[in-house]
């Protein structure tokens, strides 16, 4: 055997021991915890945890009665305790299309913001934000009970939220909500 092929052999046994080397410690580092495989499934599902504001308003049947996750920003404050979550769609004339229009009730009336700490909403704040909570498919009038207000009233056509034309829809019941 000659130099060049004593050299040519040592080029590809380095080259052997590095690509097991680096085969040995990607395996390593992509182990899931506690032996627990990860498949693609469980991989999905560990991103995909909010359901898209347009999905709930399009098809609230599906989502009644879950408990769902969605993060957005607030576009417009309805009341003390609840607030809109508006997404536009794509198409129509300019591309302009429509609009998915969804109704956050919290449990109680939110603080002003000079009042909070943390990660807690302000009311009247206009920010992305978290929300936790059930979906609900209420009438105008299962409304005004959880709003806790008369949406014919004089005093409410004073907002611009247009709530008074509610005839049924879906609603947020929201556990948590807090800033992004």
């Amino acid at each position: 055997m000659g130099p060049k092929v004593i050299f040519g052999i040592i080029v590809v046994v380095i080259i052997a021991v590095t690509l097991v080397i680096f085969t040995l410690l990607k395996g390593a580092r992509d182990s899931s915890p506690a032996g627990k495989p990860k498949n693609a499934v469980e991989e999905t599902l560990d991103v995909k945890k909010n359901i898209a504001v347009e999905n709930i308003v399009n098809d609230p049947l599906v989502y009644e009665g879950l408990t769902m996750e969605v993060e957005s920003e607030i576009n417009d404050w309805n009341t003390k305790k609840s607030f809109s979550l508006f997404k536009q769609t794509q198409g129509g004339v300019f591309n302009s299309g429509r609009g998915a229009r969804l109704i956050v009730i919290n449990k109680k009336d939110f603080r002003l913001p000079a009042n909070t700490t943390g990660k807690e909403v302000g009311l009247g704040e206009i920010i992305p934000v978290h929300i936790r909570g059930k979906v609900a498919i209420l009438t105008k009038s299962e409304l005004e009970k959880a709003l806790g207000v008369d949406l014919d009233s004089s005093e409410f056509a004073l907002d611009d939220s247009q709530l008074e034309k509610w005839e049924i829809g879906a609603v947020l019941l929201a556990d948590t909500v807090e800033k992004l």
